[in-house]
């Protein structure tokens, strides 16, 4: 099987892109392994809708599992269109805006984060996918990683928190832009306008203060482009 795709990477957070096929879990595996395929933390695969500028959009892991939304997979997806027209993005259920701001920087509209739960360590956030958000470093959080991505917080003061990122399905990454809302959202100003999240890749910046939705915002690129022959 030939697959046309593109590279991209958004604060290190790194993404095979593709347009349609099909893809069975063993070849996301192949195309994902760092050595023996292309090499990415996730897959974008992506559908394009009758109407102009709107897109189905799937996730998957490394490890060949689905991951529910992706934050920086939306951002580098806006940047692979590249142009000014915003696009509208569904991913399952949920609803996305996508769009390149004058700065440069790729922005994602995304629904208002919701707590679920709150414990003394840390505190369950949906944002389209499931994070554990922990201002301490508590080693039993672990045992949610197979429903739940997991970041470590710390708070330099409301605006600004540096994060590490454990990911469902592909381990410790470099960034991650649902969990940067997240973090955000747990532990910064619930109002503010311009949260920077400092990550191992990074950064990014949180908007909070619409009571309806998260806008997200980072910087994305295009590290390549190609075609691959996969089996599986």
């Amino acid at each position: 099987m030939s697959i046309q795709f593109v590279k991209a990477e958004v604060n290190g957070n790194d993404f095979i892109i593709i347009e349609d096929p099909p893809l069975t879990a063993q070849k996301v595996v192949k195309l994902s392994d760092r050595r023996t395929g292309i090499g990415a933390d996730q897959i974008i695969v992506f559908s394009r809708r009758l109407v102009d500028h709107a897109y189905d959009v799937l996730f998957f892991n490394s490890d060949g599992s689905t991951a529910d939304m992706c934050g920086n997979g939306l951002i580098a997806l806006t940047q692979y269109f590249g142009d000014s027209h915003k696009k509208k993005y569904f991913v399952g259920n949920r609803e996305y805006e996508g769009f390149i701001a004058k700065d440069g920087y790729c922005c994602i509209v995304s629904p208002r984060p919701v707590v679920i739960r709150k414990e003394k360590w840390g505190k369950f956030i949906d944002t389209g996918n499931k994070h554990i958000v922990c201002i301490s470093n508590n080693p039993s959080v672990f045992s949610f990683h197979n429903e739940y991505n997991i970041h470590f917080v710390e708070k330099i003061d409301n605006n600004t928190l540096r994060v590490k990122t454990y990911e469902r399905g592909a381990g410790f990454t470099p960034a991650c832009g649902s969990g940067a809302i997240a973090s955000a959202y747990a532990y910064g100003n619930p109002g503010g306008i311009n949260h920077i999240i400092h990550e191992n890749g990074g950064k990014s910046i949180v908007d909070l203060s619409n009571s309806n939705v998260a806008i997200l915002r980072a910087r994305a690129s295009i590290v390549f482009n190609g075609e691959c022959i996969v089996t599986g």
